[in-house]
């Protein structure tokens, strides 16, 4: 993943976004925070397997 984000600065700047919204909206709840970035780092992984094909 980490090689897949140093080639793909968008994916990056879309990751941190996200961080910083969740950040916001949930400060006090980790679980959630967490829960939350599921869905985009599982994207990410999947488009950094796919790229190693």
């Amino acid at each position: 993943m980490r090689d897949y984000l140093n080639t793909h600065p968008d994916a990056v700047g879309g990751y941190n976004e996200l961080k910083l919204s969740l950040f916001e909206k949930y400060p006090k709840d980790r679980n959630k925070y967490t829960e939350c970035k599921t869905d985009f780092i599982m994207n990410i992984v999947q488009l950094a397997k796919e790229q190693m094909k």
